[in-house]
Protein backbone atom coordinates (compact mmCIF):
# COMPACT_ATOMS: atom_id res chain seq x y z
CA UNK A 1 0.00 0.00 0.00
CA UNK A 2 1.47 3.41 -0.99
CA UNK A 3 2.51 5.87 1.70
CA UNK A 4 0.33 8.95 2.22
CA UNK A 5 1.82 11.87 0.19
CA UNK A 6 1.55 14.28 3.16
CA UNK A 7 3.43 11.84 5.38
CA UNK A 8 6.06 11.36 2.65
CA UNK A 9 6.57 15.13 2.33
CA UNK A 10 6.94 15.63 6.09
CA UNK A 11 9.31 12.67 6.40
CA UNK A 12 11.36 13.91 3.44
CA UNK A 13 11.79 17.41 4.85
CA UNK A 14 12.69 16.13 8.33
CA UNK A 15 15.07 13.53 6.93
CA UNK A 16 16.78 16.12 4.68
CA UNK A 17 17.23 18.52 7.60
CA UNK A 18 18.90 15.94 9.87
CA UNK A 19 20.98 14.53 7.03
CA UNK A 20 22.41 17.97 6.23
CA UNK A 21 22.98 18.91 9.89
CA UNK A 22 24.87 15.68 10.56
CA UNK A 23 26.78 15.58 7.27
CA UNK A 24 25.03 12.35 6.37
CA UNK A 25 25.79 10.59 9.66
CA UNK A 26 22.10 10.60 10.60
CA UNK A 27 19.70 9.37 8.01
CA UNK A 28 20.78 5.98 6.71
CA UNK A 29 18.09 3.32 6.57
CA UNK A 30 19.17 0.23 8.47
CA UNK A 31 22.77 0.62 7.34
CA UNK A 32 21.82 1.44 3.75
CA UNK A 33 23.36 4.67 2.45
CA UNK A 34 21.15 7.64 1.68
CA UNK A 35 21.79 10.41 -0.79
CA UNK A 36 20.20 13.81 -1.26
CA UNK A 37 19.12 14.61 -4.81
CA UNK A 38 18.49 18.29 -5.55
CA UNK A 39 16.59 19.12 -8.72
CA UNK A 40 15.04 22.28 -10.15
CA UNK A 41 11.25 22.45 -10.30
CA UNK A 42 10.09 22.20 -13.91
CA UNK A 43 7.34 24.78 -13.34
CA UNK A 44 8.52 26.86 -10.37
CA UNK A 45 12.27 26.96 -10.99
CA UNK A 46 12.77 26.36 -7.24
CA UNK A 47 15.31 23.87 -5.86
CA UNK A 48 13.86 20.70 -4.32
CA UNK A 49 15.85 18.15 -2.32
CA UNK A 50 14.75 14.55 -1.87
CA UNK A 51 16.43 11.87 0.29
CA UNK A 52 16.76 8.63 -1.69
CA UNK A 53 18.58 5.32 -1.45
CA UNK A 54 21.35 5.36 -4.05
CA UNK A 55 22.91 2.52 -5.93
CA UNK A 56 26.59 3.43 -6.13
CA UNK A 57 28.77 1.93 -8.86
CA UNK A 58 32.20 3.57 -8.82
CA UNK A 59 31.64 7.22 -9.77
CA UNK A 60 28.06 6.55 -10.89
CA UNK A 61 25.04 7.08 -8.65
CA UNK A 62 21.64 5.64 -9.61
CA UNK A 63 18.29 6.39 -7.97
CA UNK A 64 15.19 4.27 -8.59
CA UNK A 65 12.07 6.35 -9.30
CA UNK A 66 9.59 4.06 -7.51
CA UNK A 67 7.67 6.79 -5.63
CA UNK A 68 6.97 4.46 -2.68
CA UNK A 69 4.46 2.37 -4.61
CA UNK A 70 2.35 5.18 -6.08
CA UNK A 71 1.11 4.80 -9.66
CA UNK A 72 2.51 8.19 -10.73
CA UNK A 73 6.16 9.12 -11.22
CA UNK A 74 7.84 11.02 -8.37
CA UNK A 75 8.11 14.78 -8.78
CA UNK A 76 11.92 14.66 -8.64
CA UNK A 77 11.92 12.37 -11.70
CA UNK A 78 9.62 14.66 -13.66
CA UNK A 79 11.80 17.64 -12.68
CA UNK A 80 14.94 15.76 -13.71
CA UNK A 81 13.46 14.85 -17.09
CA UNK A 82 12.62 18.51 -17.72
CA UNK A 83 16.01 19.77 -16.49
CA UNK A 84 18.71 17.09 -16.14
CA UNK A 85 21.06 19.35 -14.18
CA UNK A 86 21.04 18.20 -10.54
CA UNK A 87 23.30 17.76 -7.52
CA UNK A 88 23.79 14.66 -5.40
CA UNK A 89 25.09 14.63 -1.83
CA UNK A 90 26.35 11.38 -0.32
CA UNK A 91 27.32 12.03 3.30
CA UNK A 92 29.43 15.23 3.09
CA UNK A 93 30.38 14.79 -0.58
CA UNK A 94 28.43 16.83 -3.14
Amino acid sequence: MPVNPTVMKLFSRTHTFWYRVSGGLVGSWIGTPVGLLTTTGRKSGRKYTTPLQPIIDGDNVVFIASNAGHKVHPQWWLNLKANPEATVQIKRDV
